[in-house]
């Protein structure tokens, strides 16, 4: 289980004209024993900025956000999944080379880490996505299907311990059957590796079926923990609660 405090967090959006969009204002949430958060919010509440900010992709401006007691700018062990499948792989590259360029970072060593050895190590990796990546080793990610190539990415990035991962939207362009196998894999992999998985989601049955906890992002920076009895509220009245 992880916990993640978010203390005073101030993040604007700069613009030229004078008035900035500001997204978090001295913003606090304390979550304990979590493995799997979901964030709801409408659009524009602030749900992809505190992803990326959790990842280190935008800068606070004040304020901290810790997991485990530790400044996620002190984390190496985070990875960001977005809607897009193509945008958390290689296109070009093969499925097995995706999971060489993943481990190894250093193209000068490309070559010398593609032996038998780490080939099987992929294949037993893979395989249990349970969709057939293992049977495509050598074919460039750009030709399987948009389940396959989500599954990959989510695959490599838990593929560390304790891993950390953060999904924005990451079923938004599947179809039903391949957004719940995603989902589904995400969950398992995080769990198996004493890990926590943040990720948003227009489809709050998705939120409500598969978190632990559903934190509530509105526009102004507001954000709360829902209780276990708002949770069991209708979609209905969830969606009045992120007015």
């Amino acid at each position: 289980m992880k916990s993640l405090k978010i203390s005073d967090l101030t993040f604007s959006y700069r613009s030229n004209s004078i008035d900035n969009y500001c997204v978090f204002n001295n913003s606090s949430l304390c979550i304990d024993d979590s493995r799997i958060i979901g964030l709801i919010g409408i659009n524009g509440s602030g749900k992809s900025t505190l992803l990326k900010l959790i990842k280190g992709d935008l800068p606070m401006q004040g304020g901290s956000i810790m997991i485990d007691n530790k400044s996620v700018t002190e984390l190496r062990n985070v990875s960001f999944i977005t809607q897009h499948p193509i945008d958390n792989i290689f296109p070009k590259l093969t499925v097995f080379e995706n999971y060489i360029l993943f481990h190894e970072k250093n193209i000068l060593s490309f070559k010398g880490f593609a032996n038998k050895y780490n080939r099987q190590l992929c294949i037993e990796s893979i395989k249990k996505a349970g969709m057939g990546l293992e049977d495509r080793l050598d074919e460039q990610v750009r030709f399987l299907s948009g389940g396959q190539q989500q599954a990959l990415g989510i695959m490599l990035a838990c593929d560390i311990s304790n891993p950390i991962l953060l999904m924005d939207e990451p079923t938004a362009s599947l179809d039903v059957f391949a957004a719940e196998k995603v989902l589904e894999i995400a969950i398992r992999e995080i769990c198996d590796r004493d890990g926590l998985l943040v990720f948003t989601s227009h489809n709050l049955r998705d939120i409500i079926q598969y978190t632990e906890h559903i934190v509530v992002i509105k526009k102004g920076g507001e954000m709360y923990n829902l209780s276990n009895e708002e949770r069991n509220i209708d979609l209905i009245q969830l969606r009045n609660k992120m007015l």
